[in-house]
């Protein structure tokens, strides 16, 4: 992770103007922050997790599940997690270019590149938004790390390798055992 220092606080305006160069850029607090390409096993699981979600929850109406999308979280925040869940209604958050506003659920798939970044510095600031639900799945200790946003902070609900069910839809359970 770096972190690229700018005399102001930057905005989406800014963030358009990033690089296109394989790596995520996002904007945490105003400041800019490039993560390097995830590694192949990291986009196969966030592949196989967004395709259930997309079973499961957009193809049923109970939302939409979008893969690496542009979500302005607010002025001074705009991110680019692995999976982005919006659920009824959504219409109002979702625009032609990005997400604006806060969704219910993130997920985020570490990386080598980027673990501190997605355990720290990011979980921060969705809390500090209102997102409802945020879960760290690690591929290679093969499991999800499920939180629910609690006042101004996080409650870890656990660590799940088998079977999770969604804080913010609870008849709803992925077999994490097929995203694997």
């Amino acid at each position: 992770m770096a972190i690229v220092r700018h005399p102001t606080m930057l905005t989406l305006r800014d963030y358009r103007r990033f690089p296109d160069d394989g790596r995520r850029h996002e904007i945490l607090a105003g400041v800019h922050v490039v993560n390097p390409r995830p590694v192949p096993y990291h986009q196969l699981v966030a592949m196989r997790l967004c395709a259930w979600f997309d079973r499961t929850i957009t193809r049923t109406g109970l939302g939409i599940a979008l893969p690496d999308v542009t979500v302005e979280l607010a002025e001074h925040d705009v991110v680019d997690p692995d999976i982005t869940v919006l659920l009824q209604p959504y219409a109002d958050r979702l625009l032609r270019t990005r997400v604006r506003g806060v969704p219910e659920l993130i997920v985020e798939v570490l990386s080598p590149g980027n673990r501190t970044h997605d355990r720290r510095h990011k979980k921060d600031r969705y809390a500090f938004h209102g997102v409802r639900e945020y879960w760290l799945v690690d591929p290679v200790a093969r499991n999800c790390e499920q939180r629910r946003r609690r006042g101004n902070g996080w409650s870890r609900l656990g660590a799940h390798h088998d079977r999770i069910r969604l804080a913010v839809l609870p008849a709803v359970e992925v077999d994490l055992q097929a995203i694997w």
